[in-house]
């Protein structure tokens, strides 16, 4: 019998999101160059909104994938 194990790594960023936590969201990005990983916000339930501020430098394939209730995305040109 195979035993499958699946590792889903919660970041510090999806955790202030799922626990609607804007201002640890804010202080992680004040950072001066950050990357937000693939998959960083999969599943996030709670995450409705998100403004990428100028800091970050790339933005991971399916970063805000089944995100269900994100409804606005703001990134800066």
């Amino acid at each position: 019998m195979k035993i499958f194990f699946f590792a889903f790594y919660m970041t510090a960023l999806y955790l202030a999101a799922e626990g609607n936590n804007n201002e640890i969201i804010d202080l992680l990005f004040s950072d001066t160059r950050i990357q937000i990983i693939p998959r960083c916000f999969q599943g996030c339930k709670k995450l409705i909104q998100i403004t990428i501020p100028t800091s970050v430098t790339s933005i991971g394939d399916y970063a805000f994938s089944e995100c269900s209730s994100l409804t606005k995305i703001t990134i800066p040109t």
